[in-house]
């Protein structure tokens, strides 16, 4: 005896319908995070030159330090990543400090860390979110303060260059 199949093609179709667009929802949504991924390191990228290059001339390094970060800051936040989820206050630096090695001075810069839903929906893989991180050390380049320091360092063996009627002039810090 064959028994009635009426609606079997709809729950068929209601099955794979819920399959595929949950797959394209996924692919959809990796996509955005690659490409939110992508300008966020730009604007990390472009925030980590900023605080490299800017130098107030002043003969304190952390005034020169605090302007760069205020720059490097405003620099990032010119990308608008708000709009993306990823927050102006996600930007970091790692300053420079005295007594650090040259292979530690090689990793000053700017770094970036926010968060990301990995499913759209909250389905597949509920509500968990990535952690996401885009770093850019590029170094910092000396400042005239530090300059200063090194040069007088050099000359007078110490750092009390007050006793001194000279001007100190390096051109390659």
């Amino acid at each position: 005896m064959i028994k009635k199949q009426d609606g079997q093609s709809t729950i068929e179709f209601i099955l794979t319908f819920t399959f595929g667009m949950s797959a394209i929802l996924l692919i959809f949504n990796s996509s955005l995070n690659y490409t939110v991924g992508y300008l966020a390191h730009y604007a990390t990228f472009m925030a980590s030159r900023t605080y490299l290059t800017v130098d107030t001339q002043s003969s304190t390094e952390g005034q020169s330090l605090g302007e760069a970060k205020i720059r490097a800051r405003e620099s990032f936040i010119r990308f608008n990543l708000k709009k993306f989820g990823v927050s102006d206050d996600s930007i970091h630096f790692r300053d420079p400090y005295h007594g650090m090695s040259s292979s530690d001075y090689l990793l000053v810069g700017a770094y970036a860390t926010y968060e990301r839903e990995i499913d759209i929906m909250g389905k597949l893989t509920g509500d968990t979110k990535s952690n996401m991180v885009s770093e850019s050390y590029l170094g910092k380049e000396v400042t005239r303060a530090n300059c200063i320091h090194r040069t007088c360092f050099s000359m007078a063996g110490g750092d009390n260059c007050e006793s001194f009627d000279v001007t100190l002039i390096d051109n390659g810090c």
